[in-house]
């Protein structure tokens, strides 16, 4: 087995970690508002927290995607390669609902879909 192929599986699998990542948080955060019984405080809380979960699980997704590209394991196209960008550089975060993500940096703010994302990097590992 050749030291490429080797480092391409290392890579998936670790993409394949990312994906479940941000899957858990998305999952954590779309429970919270059914805990009406705790503390609001408490929840909001854990709802910050967790927002910033999920920044750093989706930067970490964006990395490994990004470094794929370079190794030239995928090609990313325009669309994706922008969201990546603006994720990795952003300075601000905010949950717009539990798809869309405000992502703010110092050339301004864009939109990402955490779905688009997911759906590619899901893709990938599907066809290979």
């Amino acid at each position: 087995m050749s030291k490429r192929t080797i480092k391409r599986r290392c890579y998936q699998e670790q993409l394949e970690h990312e994906i479940i990542s941000v899957q858990t948080v998305l999952n954590k955060i779309m429970k919270l508002p059914m805990y009406e019984n705790i503390d609001q405080e408490y929840l909001k809380k854990d709802l910050i927290q967790s927002q910033v979960d999920l920044e750093l699980a989706l930067a970490g997704l964006c990395i490994i995607l990004r470094k794929m590209h370079e190794n030239s394991f995928l090609r990313l196209d325009r669309r994706i390669r922008e969201d990546i960008n603006s994720i990795i550089h952003a300075n601000r975060f905010e949950m717009q609902n539990q798809d869309l993500i405000q992502v703010h940096s110092q050339q301004g703010y864009e939109e990402v879909r955490v779905s688009q994302l997911l759906n590619y990097s899901r893709k990938f590992i599907e066809e290979s």
